[in-house]
């Protein structure tokens, strides 16, 4: 999970790397629910139950340098 400075939080890192309109785990924001909470988000819950379950992760996962390890994922890694 990331916590941006204004409290929003993400299923991981990466999500702020993401432009335009790419999908994104937005679990949302600390201090109007716990890091707990945030955790325990359905969305959290289902992206970590598809990754293990899965080869690819979810939607927002699919395109992670972190996850795809393929030529084209590490190039956009670079970038």
């Amino acid at each position: 999970m990331f916590v941006r400075a204004d409290g929003v939080a993400f299923g991981c890192c990466s999500a702020m790397f993401l432009g335009g309109n790419a999908p994104r785990l937005t679990l949302g924001r600390l201090g109007e629910k716990t890091a707990l909470e945030l955790w325990n988000a359905p969305a959290a819950v289902n992206a970590r139950r598809r990754i293990y379950g899965q080869p690819h992760g979810p939607g927002p996962c699919d395109r992670c340098a972190f996850r795809v390890f393929t030529p084209e994922a590490m190039v956009r890694y670079l970038d």
